[in-house]
């Protein structure tokens, strides 16, 4: 949410967005374990978290590139590990020498399902995944 679209509010409106932003927060705080979205936006780039690549859109060339990856932040103290998938967006300042990492979110679909429907798809012709034979971890 934008600065100035919290501006157009009613400050009775924001009073109540605060309380339960304060509400919720607190929960997260005194929680046991951290939660996946959590631990994905906290990465930054460091090579003390591991972290495999599931998949990269851009080039590495351009400065620009998105990857999709897993992080497995402590085997032996976090058993939820690994954590994600997450989208990271990559931009490189070949001037400076340094690369930036943004976290976008977690990916709506798996990787491998994505890659199948843009290679089984052709223009004019809808895409119709079936349950059983592209999400079977889904299905319960």
């Amino acid at each position: 949410m934008t600065r100035q679209r919290l501006l157009r509010m009613p400050a009775k409106r924001l009073r109540m967005i605060a309380a339960e932003i304060n509400t919720v927060l607190r929960e997260l705080e005194t929680a046991s374990a951290r939660r996946d979205i959590d631990i994905g936006a906290e990465y930054d780039g460091r090579d003390d978290l591991i972290y495999e690549v599931e998949g990269t859109r851009g080039s590495q060339a351009s400065g620009r590139w998105h990857q999709i990856q897993t992080i497995y932040c402590s085997l032996a103290h976090c058993p939820n590990c690994p954590h994600g998938p997450f989208r990271f967006a990559y931009y490189r300042n070949k001037r400076k020498k340094k690369t930036r990492v943004r976290f976008v979110g977690i990916p709506a679909l798996p990787e491998q399902l994505l890659i199948s429907m843009s290679s089984d798809v052709s223009w004019g012709t809808p895409y119709r995944a079936l349950a059983e034979e592209r999400l079977p971890e889904m299905i319960d």
